[in-house]
């Protein structure tokens, strides 16, 4: 059998939340990394672990031997701190098995800031640090000795990869995502990209081309896309030529995208309507002034607000689902809770859905300490004393809203503005399998504990 080049995306032993559970979250990043690579050699097997077992699926890959035969380093991306036990469970089980195959693990978001990576991960050859564009093709033929770590700046300016979905396993199953841009450099306290500036927009003919190739691997004129960017944001250029591109290649596709309320005009909104755009991730997160502040959303929250009541009314008028992420951040009481819940029964008939939950704090790095200790001014507390070795600590918010509480709250939040319709239409858009029915729905959420929904 031919040697392979094994790209796997970490599972995890169980989802964050338990509704989540049918959910399929492609690590589009991973995705073309390996791209890159098969360019080149044309040998590359890219696996989603998800929910399988560590021990299940190491028995996955090795029904064909992919483990055994392959003379290449193993690649392994961390994409989630709720995956980093899933990846220690399966690199144990491989190197117990294969002692001499080389492993190179990557996941900007886990490993980047935190010192213990090399004590968590001791039977790791490799471990890369920040964006692998520009080293990729060296690492899979390069030799190494001991353990070592890269950290690799590769900037803003690489050249986002198309992704190749013929090298993902059962692909059929994803609806395929397009990433378009990196970075977003708004300042938000609590996000990872709030000082990485926002990079150039891939142009809409390459866009177009992807959507085309896709379109012929699938077989399918009416897919569903996610376009991948921390912040949508495109140029009047930019929706002009892509609306122009659509049209003239008589494209049924309908997609989906991630924004801010106030840096996206009802101008382009209507403008891509005619397009594609169906489904509109909203980062709200507050209807609060007070914590909208605080979190660094924005220095101006009553505009803030009217430009999001705005735009929620044009998606309503040009038939874009909206779904809402709601933050509860530390210095909730009962009053800011009211105002962000009274705020979102106002235009209740314009959403879609809603994504609620309370700040999590991610590593254990200086700068995950120095960001708890600003949110201990506004009254936060750690829920058990201390920042958890395993890079997930959880927060009471306030003497108000413990983190109990708070799971409680953002659960009430999304069951009073999304009904089991909604959520099924806006998972089955992007996250649930393509083969996936209504009737699979009922059947999964039928053996869940009523407690676990986030719907009504």
């Amino acid at each position: 059998m031919s040697s392979s080049i094994l790209f796997i995306s970490a599972g995890m032993l169980k989802n964050k939340k338990k509704i989540q559970i049918d959910s399929l979250y492609l690590n589009y990043g991973f995705l073309g990394l390996a791209s890159l690579v098969n360019q080149k050699l044309k040998k590359v097997k890219f696996f989603q672990a998800n929910l399988f077992s560590p021990e299940d699926f190491f028995n996955k890959l090795e029904e064909k031997s992919l483990v055994k035969n392959t003379k290449y380093p193993i690649f392994i991306s961390i994409p989630s701190f709720f995956a980093i036990t899933w990846t220690q469970e399966f690199i144990t089980i491989l190197k117990n098995k294969f002692p001499n195959k080389k492993i190179i693990i990557g996941g900007r978001w886990v490993l980047d800031n935190d010192i213990w990576v090399k004590e968590k991960f001791p039977l790791v050859d490799v471990i890369v640090k920040g964006q692998a564009e520009n080293i990729i093709e060296k690492l899979v033929t390069c030799n190494f000795e001991g353990q070592i770590v890269i950290n690799e700046d590769g900037g803003i300016n690489i050249d986002i990869p198309k992704l190749n979905y013929n090298i993902l396993d059962n692909f059929i199953e994803y609806s395929p995502s397009i990433e378009l841009s990196r970075g977003c450099g708004k300042g938000c306290s609590f996000c990872a990209d709030k000082d990485v500036k926002l990079s150039s927009i891939k142009p809409a003919d390459k866009v177009i081309s992807e959507i085309l190739d896709l379109i012929k691997l699938y077989d399918d004129k009416k897919l569903n896309f996610y376009f991948e960017s921390s912040i949508f944001q495109p140029s009047n250029l930019w929706i002009d030529e892509f609306n122009f591109l659509y049209q003239k290649n008589n494209l049924e596709i309908l997609w989906r995208c991630e924004t801010r309320v106030d840096t996206f005009s009802s101008k382009k909104i209507k403008q891509l309507s005619k397009s594609g755009l169906k489904v509109l991730d909203l980062g709200l997160e507050s209807a609060s002034e007070t914590q909208l502040k605080r979190m660094k959303k924005t220095s101006a929250p009553s505009k803030y607000l009217l430009k999001a009541s705005e735009l929620l009314k044009t998606c309503y008028e040009e038939n874009i689902w909206v779904k809402i992420n709601i933050l509860l951040y530390p210095g909730e009481s009962n009053t800011t809770i009211n105002e962000t819940i009274d705020w979102l029964n106002y235009h209740k008939k314009y959403i879609k859905g809603i994504s609620a939950y309370p700040l999590i704090l991610y590593g254990t790095s200086l700068q995950t300490l120095s960001f708890f200790n600003s949110l201990k001014d506004i009254g936060a507390t750690l829920k058990d004393g201390i920042l958890s070795d395993t890079g997930i600590t959880y927060l009471n918010l306030s003497d108000e809203i413990s983190y109990d509480k708070s799971l409680e709250i953002a659960k009430m939040i999304s069951k009073l503005f999304m009904t089991q319709e909604d959520y099924y239409d806006l998972k089955k858009f992007n996250y649930f399998p393509r083969s996936y029915k209504y009737m699979d729905f009922i059947n999964s959420i039928n053996l869940l504990d009523k407690n676990e929904l986030t719907f009504n």
